[in-house]
């Protein structure tokens, strides 16, 4: 289906509660569904990486006859938001929390803190089995000593200390679905409660289902919560033969349909280059496994003769990467257009009112999965940290809004607010308005045509940022009171010459952070402050420093804000001046849940000239009040992380520790 017939086929995705189909609802004591006379069990499908356009029912071109099953026989919530990647949403999924309230996002990683009450946790106390199969990456595993190898990893809690009695599955992201091979962790990752399996043979989709099957009649007789975070359809892209042979003739098209094993020779060793037709075929055929284990989890529960006392929901982490289809959306995984954050989500409960392909359009999210699921199983939730999800359940029922106004995310170089009728992307420099209601796909900026609508949608953005005290690059950091540089001893000069123009940067790398790679991360509230000063000599703009990690600035992109509202990435001079100290601060909170290893120091390189210039008193704040020098004198420079680099534009160029007094 075209991307314009299909925005036109799926105008009733807007939010508004006209388009609501839930039928008839009774209220008060009378409105309670249907129960057993057991608490209702609950198994919870989370698909990784999985596009709204992806399943068939919408559209996509692999049949997802299973999938499409708890839509067309339960309820369908049209307007369900999660975050961007996977940590994050997983985290406030089990949680009911915002990543933000979780030291969390919007990069991947970080840990769950034990003191958090997951969903787990609550319906283990009402008595309920609890089991976690699939994909974990919300912290690290138990300490094994059998794991070696390990690079780069603290030991955790692990699974079961969130209240899961039962976990097989990996830590961290994408893994090899065959040997368990993850590249976060650099060995094999697979994990049966608190031992490690170096060696389990099976596909691992299959290998989520076969377990949580298990789990499933093993606890028959009592309630239990089958938590099952799949693996598929995150890449790398490999399946078994057996699924491949079921992808669509449509998708396959001329092409030869390789076998399992020549697909993994590309995959893996990189000698050749996956074709867009062989990456359509293996993305088509790893969802085919994903609907198949989804389809024997419910085959296992109807044998069981439990579906009438079972909640089963459906959903997906982020929306689709390029490799898959988030039609009717614009965007896709590690963006805030609704095809990475907008996704398909359903709850099926024979008997009750989840049930006859419902829908309900109003405006949830991933927050909200905790408070309403336990609310659907009558589970009383235990006391713990402020919740910032909702309970929606009587908001389904009764046809009505909830009381949220507005989803909020921080983003990597901007961030977004969205209400169910507009969507406001905050930029550095700009603000960018989106009508929800009539402009699904974002292809119409109106923030010109309503300004005074963009302005509110800013200020509570604004608002929020504030309030929660967090600094992130793309605003300007509050200050209480004015910054004043405070250099002394031994300071840290740069000279480089840029001899002709050739529009590129020259990065140096000149220290590691003085504190462990992976012992401490970055959190929202984080900043940097420094002093800086220009040699009467040098040009009085044109360079920057900036954290960073993976031999990349973290100040790019217009971003990397100071104080005065100034852009590092673009160079900003000195505001005394030549020979006049200042003090900046630049937030680094949305670098969370990552670390700040790299520092550089980027000569951004516009025209010709001589970078002469000093650097003193480079701190980090820590959101908890601690400081970290990462240059305060000679000692601290550490050592180069790479040479200096040659450059055809920059010559001489030079880093030296020399005494304050040198500076002029």
């Amino acid at each position: 289906m075209k991307r314009r017939e299909f925005i036109k086929a799926s105008a009733g995705l807007a939010v508004g509660l006209s388009v609501f189909s839930l039928g008839s609802c009774r209220s008060g004591s009378a409105a309670r569904d249907a129960r057993s006379a057991r608490q209702p069990n609950v198994v919870f499908f989370l698909a990784d990486d999985l596009g709204w356009g992806d399943i068939s029912l919408h559209g996509g071109r692999t049949p997802t006859p299973n999938i499409d099953r708890i839509f067309t026989s339960g309820l369908e919530m049209t307007n369900f938001m999660v975050h961007c990647v996977c940590s994050p949403t997983r985290a406030g999924l089990l949680t009911g929390r915002h990543y933000t309230n979780l030291r969390t996002g919007p990069e991947v990683g970080g840990t769950l803190d034990t003191e958090e009450v997951t969903f787990a946790e609550a319906f283990k106390q009402a008595g309920y089995a609890t089991g976690c199969f699939g994909k974990w990456h919300n912290g690290f595993p138990p300490e094994d000593a059998t794991f070696d190898n390990v690079k780069n990893i603290n030991w955790g809690t692990g699974v079961l200390s969130h209240g899961f009695d039962r976990f097989v599955g990996f830590y961290g992201g994408g893994q090899d679905y065959f040997n368990k091979y993850d590249n976060w962790t650099q060995t094999i990752n697979w994990w049966h409660d608190e031992k490690y399996v170096p060696v389990e043979d099976g596909y691992t989709t299959d290998l989520i289902t076969k377990h949580a099957i298990d789990f499933i009649r093993d606890n028959k007789g009592r309630p239990f919560f089958c938590y099952i975070p799949h693996a598929a359809v995150h890449d790398p892209l490999q399946a078994p033969d057996e699924y491949l042979k079921r992808v669509p003739k449509e998708i396959i098209g001329d092409a030869k349909l390789k076998t399992s094993a020549e697909y993994l020779q590309i995959e893996r060793t990189n000698k050749g280059k996956l074709t867009k037709t062989d990456i359509a075929i293996l993305y088509s055929a790893m969802l085919i496994a994903l609907d198949d284990g989804i389809g024997k989890v419910i085959d296992k529960i109807e044998a069981l003769g439990l579906m009438a006392e079972t909640i089963i929901f459906f959903t997906s982490d982020n929306g689709a990467t390029r490799n898959g289809n988030n039609l009717p959306f614009r965007g896709t995984k590690h963006t805030f257009w609704e095809g990475g954050t907008h996704v398909p989500a359903a709850a099926w409960r024979e008997g009750t009112h989840f049930t006859g392909g419902k829908r309900y359009d109003g405006f949830m999210g991933y927050m909200d999965f905790y408070p309403t699921i336990a609310a659907m199983a009558d589970v009383k939730m235990p006391r713990g940290r402020p919740l910032d999800g909702r309970n929606c359940l009587d908001n389904i029922r009764s046809n009505t809004k909830t009381d949220r106004d507005y989803y909020y995310w921080m983003g990597y170089d901007y961030g977004t607010i969205r209400s169910d009728k507009w969507k406001l992307f905050y930029f550095s420099e700009h603000v960018e308005l989106y009508n929800m209601s009539t402009d699904i796909a974002e292809a119409h900026n109106v923030a010109a045509r309503h300004p005074e609508v963009a302005a509110k949608m800013k200020a509570k953005y604004q608002e929020w940022i504030y309030s929660n005290g967090f600094n992130v690059t793309y605003m300007t950091p509050k200050v209480d009171v004015p910054l004043v540089a405070g250099p002394q001893g031994e300071v840290l000069e740069v000279k480089a010459s840029q001899k002709t123009q050739i529009g590129k940067s020259l990065d140096i790398f000149f220290t590691r952070a003085p504190c462990k790679d992976y012992d401490r991360y970055v959190e929202h509230g984080d900043f940097i402050e420094y002093d800086i000063c220009v040699a009467s000599d040098g040009r009085e703009d044109g360079f920057l420093y900036s954290p960073g990690r993976a031999w990349t600035p973290k100040f790019r992109n217009n971003t990397g804000i100071d104080q005065w509202g100034r852009i590092q990435s673009k160079g900003p001079p000195v505001r005394g001046g030549k020979g006049v100290w200042e003090r900046r601060r630049v937030g680094i909170g949305n670098i969370c849940a990552l670390g700040t290893p790299i520092q550089f120091i980027r000569l951004v390189g516009p025209q010709p000239g001589y970078y002469h210039f000093f650097l003193d008193n480079i701190t980090w704040h820590r959101t908890n009040g601690e400081q970290h020098n990462i240059w305060k004198q000679g000692s601290d420079l550490i050592r180069n992380e790479k040479p200096i680099p040659k450059h055809p534009a920059f010559e001489n160029v030079e880093l030296n520790i020399v005494p304050l007094s040198a500076v002029k």
